[in-house]
C-alpha cells in the first residue's frame, strides 16, 4: 500500500487478483506456481494465508499481518467454501478487499460486546490482498452468477488454452533466476509514493487498453468477457 496511482476519484494499489487458466494436467499450472510460492515464503512466510479458512476467520487474519496472499490450487475450492455455512459471504468480502479499503470489519454476533458495540479486535486496518488461483476453462464455463461480473472482473487472466505442448522429461531448476528475482522483489518492496504515466506513454497505453478490452469483451465465453469489466484498473496495477 506504500505505492499507488490516482485514477479520477479512485486510488489504485498494485495488488492483483490473478487467475491462471489452462487444461487440466497438461499445462502443469501447479508445477509452474510452486517455485513462485517458495520464493514468497523465503521472503516472508507469514504473507500466505491458509486456504483452510472460514469467512469468520478471514478478517481477523489481517490484524497481525495486513498484507496477505491467497493461493488456490483450484479456484473451485473458494466457491465450494462459499457454499458452506462457515464460508457464506466470503466472496463478497474478498471482492471488497480488492479495493484496499481503509478498514474491513467482522460483524458476526461474537464481534459485538454486551452493549452492542463492535469490538476493536473485529476491525482490520489497511488490508492488502493478492490472490493467485488456478483453474480450467471447463470450470469457468459452468453457469454460475457468482463468478461473473463484479468478482471475476477483478481478476487478471493468464490463459494457456490450445497452446502447443512441450514434453520435458528432466526439467531444470533455474536457481540463479529465482535468486535474482528475490533480490529484485526486496528492492521493489522499498518503493513508495504516487505513480504517474509519462506523457509519451499515455497514448500508447490508451490504444492498448482499448484493443485488449474489445478482445476480452467479445470472447465467446461470458465468463471470459467478464474479465473486461475492470481491465483498465487491472492494467494499471500491472504497470505498477
Amino acid at each position: 500500500r506504500k505505492a499507488s496511482y490516482t485514477l479520477g476519484y479512485h486510488t489504485l494499489f498494485p495488488n492483483i487478483y490473478l487467475m491462471v487458466i489452462g487444461e487440466s494436467g497438461m499445462t502443469r499450472k501447479s508445477s509452474a506456481m510452486r517455485p513462485i510460492l517458495q520464493s514468497i515464503r523465503s521472503i516472508n512466510p507469514k504473507l500466505i494465508l491458509s486456504t483452510n479458512l472460514s469467512h469468520e476467520s478471514l478478517i481477523p487474519s489481517f490484524q497481525s499481518q495486513p498484507t496477505r496472499i491467497l493461493f488456490f490450487d483450484e479456484m473451485k475450492m473458494l466457491f465450494d467454501l462459499a457454499g458452506k455455512n462457515f464460508g457464506g459471504g466470503i466472496i463478497t468480502t474478498i471482492t471488497s478487499i480488492h479495493e484496499c479499503p481503509q478498514e474491513i470489519r467482522s460483524e458476526f454476533k461474537k464481534d459485538y460486546d454486551k452493549d452492542g458495540n463492535l469490538k476493536s479486535t473485529s476491525i482490520a486496518r489497511f488490508p492488502y490482498l493478492t490472490i493467485l488461483g488456478l483453474t480450467t476453462e471447463s470450470w469457468l464455463n459452468v453457469s454460475n452468477s457468482e463468478i461473473s461480473g463484479g468478482f471475476l472482473g477483478r481478476f487478471l487472466p493468464i490463459i494457456s488454452i490450445g497452446e502447443s505442448q512441450k514434453t520435458i522429461p528432466f526439467p531444470l531448476a533455474d536457481e540463479a533466476f529465482f535468486k535474482d528475482l528475490m533480490a529484485k522483489l526486496l528492492l521493489i518492496n522499498k518503493l513508495n509514493g504516487k505513480f504517474k504515466f509519462a506523457e509519451e506513454t499515455r497514448e500508447l497505453w490508451s490504444k492498448k487498453y482499448i484493443s485488449l478490452t474489445e478482445e476480452v469483451r467479445t470472447h465467446k465465453s461470458d465468463q471470459f468477457a467478464s474479465f473486461g469489466s475492470r481491465l483498465g484498473d487491472t492494467l494499471i496495477k500491472l504497470c505498477m
